[in-house]
C-alpha cells in the first residue's frame, strides 16, 4: 500500500506583522480579529507594530501633483512623514493576548519633537514591554547611519532588536542600502539589525548577503521577498540569521510568504529555526 507523506507542522513567529491592513478580512461587515487571523493563517506569535495609513498610494499621488513640497516634488516631505503614529491599539493588543504578540514600536528618528519621541519609546519598552523597534526608512527618510545613534544607543541599553526597513531611491530620498548598514553594524557590535525585505529585489538580495556575511549582527527578514533571493540569503549566511516574517495585514497574507519558506529544501530543524525560534530568541520570548 502506497502512503502518502503528511507535510511537516511548522511553529511560526511572524516578526513583521501589522494591528491592521487592507489585507485583513472581513466578517459581518467589520474586520477580522488579528488573533482570529493568526490561528486562519497557521500562525502562533507575531511582532506586531501599527501602521502608517496616511501613507497610501492616493495621498502619495495627490501630493505629488500638487507638487507643493518645501524640498521639490516629494509627496513623503510633507504631512504624510508627519503623520502621529497610534501605538495605543498595539499595547491593547499585546495586553489582551500576550501568549500570541510582542510589540515593536515604530519610531521616527527624525521627530521634530526629540524628547517627547523618546520618552514615548521608552514608556513602549519599559512600560509597555514592546521588544523591538522599527524604523520605516521611505516614510520618514532616515538616514543610515546618520540619523540612528541615539536610536542604536537606546536599543542597545536595552538589549532590543532594531528593524530597518530597507529602501530603493524614493522620490528626493537618497534610499537604505544594505550596504549602508555595514558600517552601522560594525561600530554598534552589541545592536541586532533586522533588514527588513532583504530580499524584496535581487540586487537587495545580493547586497544583504554581503552585508550579512561580514557583519554577524544583521538578520534577514524574509517578509515580500524573490523566492530565488530567500535561497541565495539561506545559502550565503545559513540558517541562523534567517527570520520569517509577511508585513501582513498591510501588504498581503502571511499564506503567501509562509509557502517562500516552505519551498526551501533544507533539513526541518533549520527550517523551524527560521520560522519561529530566531526571532524568538531576538525578542526573548520562551516557551
Amino acid at each position: 500500500m502506497m502512503t502518502t507523506e503528511q507535510p511537516t507542522k511548522y511553529r511560526i513567529f511572524d516578526c513583521h506583522f501589522h494591528v491592521r491592513g487592507i489585507f485583513l478580512p472581513k466578517e459581518n461587515g467589520s474586520r477580522m480579529q488579528l488573533v482570529k487571523y493568526l490561528d486562519r493563517c497557521g500562525i502562533d506569535k507575531a511582532v506586531v507594530t501599527t501602521l502608517n495609513e496616511d501613507a497610501n498610494m492616493k495621498n502619495i499621488v495627490q501630493s505629488f501633483i500638487a507638487g507643493t513640497s518645501r524640498q521639490g516634488i516629494d509627496p513623503m516631505t510633507e504631512g504624510i512623514k508627519n503623520t502621529p503614529l497610534d501605538h495605543e491599539p498595539v499595547r491593547r493588543l499585546v495586553k489582551e493576548h500576550p501568549d500570541r504578540f510582542v510589540g515593536a514600536y515604530w519610531f521616527n528618528p527624525n521627530d521634530a519633537n526629540q524628547e517627547k519621541a523618546y520618552r514615548d519609546l521608552e514608556r513602549a519598552i519599559d512600560d509597555w514591554d514592546f521588544r523591538m523597534v522599527k524604523i520605516q526608512s521611505a516614510i520618514h527618510q532616515t538616514r543610515v547611519p546618520e540619523d540612528l545613534d541615539r536610536l542604536a544607543e537606546f536599543c542597545v541599553s536595552r538589549d532590543i532588536p532594531l528593524f530597518i526597513h530597507l529602501c530603493s531611491p524614493f522620490f528626493t530620498f537618497r534610499g537604505v542600502s544594505p550596504l549602508d548598514t555595514i558600517p552601522f553594524a560594525k561600530q554598534y557590535k552589541k545592536l541586532k539589525i533586522i533588514l527588513g525585505h532583504f530580499a524584496h529585489c535581487m540586487e537587495a538580495c545580493m547586497q544583504s548577503c554581503v552585508a550579512a556575511t561580514l557583519r554577524s549582527n544583521l538578520y534577514l527578514d524574509t517578509s515580500l521577498g524573490v523566492p530565488y533571493g530567500i535561497f541565495v540569503g539561506y545559502k550565503a549566511i545559513g540558517w541562523q540569521r534567517m527570520i520569517y516574517g509577511s508585513d501582513s495585514p498591510a501588504a498581503g497574507n502571511p499564506t503567501i510568504e509562509i509557502e517562500k519558506v516552505n519551498w526551501l529544501e533544507i533539513p526541518i530543524e533549520e527550517k523551524q529555526a527560521i520560522f519561529y525560534d530566531n526571532i524568538a530568541k531576538l525578542v526573548k520570548v520562551e516557551d
